[in-house]
């Protein structure tokens, strides 16, 4: 599916606005697409809830089982260190630009951070402005953002996990690909969630208070975000399609 011949698409990322900063904030524009367009609705983002597995579920339609990109940097156990997932060869299938470039349609890529950019820079070819009238708009989010308390050293987790204040949730890796729709090579051995108040990390102290301004994200409490389409003129999925920030670009450009 996609827009009429002579329309523009407009897809836009907004990272960390979940869905408390969203209602937060004052936003004119945004409040009169959400009113007056075509869809709103309350989504789920992608787990972990961090940028680039966000970012590429987005632009992919599709979940990081079938795109290959599962957080922001995996753990390469050839190399016995970890590796950031910035590099477009690792992602498996096409993404909305190169499938709108197969259907002959030139698109373009604005951002703010490199290294969206080296994602998805394959099957863009020219600028577009993005204030046109005549455009369609097609927004959602990365992950939600909430303050944090404390922050653990990952390499003593494993040796208190269980009975460690914070820890929400523990699973090995078939179950967290299978409920998460992920690659299970490349994530670890065992995934540890997080509650709304803590993060891991790699640290110099096995454990740090952290002040009640630090916010963070990549638990699941920070997936809960917008998604808005204005001004979009085919007939759109039904509104019960529109559940994961995915969704947002998997009807798009499908034979």
């Amino acid at each position: 599916m996609a827009a009429k011949q002579n329309q523009r698409l407009v897809i836009g990322m907004m990272d960390g606005m979940g869905m408390p900063v969203y209602r937060a904030s004052r936003m004119p524009i945004l409040n009169r697409m959400e009113r007056e367009g075509n869809l709103f609705r309350t989504v789920r983002g992608i787990f972990p809830s961090v940028t680039n597995v966000n970012n590429v579920s987005i632009a992919c339609g599709s979940w990081p089982a079938e795109h290959g990109i599962t957080a922001n940097s995996y753990f390469d156990p050839e190399l016995g260190l970890a590796v950031y997932m910035n590099d477009a060869r690792l992602i498996r299938v096409k993404t909305v630009f190169q499938r709108a470039a197969e259907w002959g349609i030139k698109s373009a890529l604005l951002t703010s951070k490199k290294k969206t950019a080296e994602l998805f820079r394959s099957g863009t070819e020219i600028c577009l402005a993005a204030e046109a009238p005549d455009a369609a708009f097609l927004f959602t989010a990365d992950h939600g953002m909430n303050n944090k308390k404390r922050a653990y050293d990952l390499e003593k987790v494993r040796e208190i996990i269980t009975g460690l204040e914070g820890v929400e949730r523990v699973m090995d890796s078939g179950d967290a690909a299978e409920e998460f729709h992920t690659d299970a090579s490349r994530i670890g051995d065992l995934v540890v969630f997080g509650d709304i108040d803590t993060m891991f990390g790699q640290m110099d102290h096995p454990m740090e208070a952290l002040s009640d301004t630090y916010r963070a994200h990549g638990s699941m409490h920070e997936m809960e975000l917008p998604l808005i389409i204005y001004n979009y003129d085919p007939p759109l999925p039904r509104r019960e399609f529109f559940n994961n920030n995915l969704d947002l670009t998997r009807f798009l450009f499908r034979v």
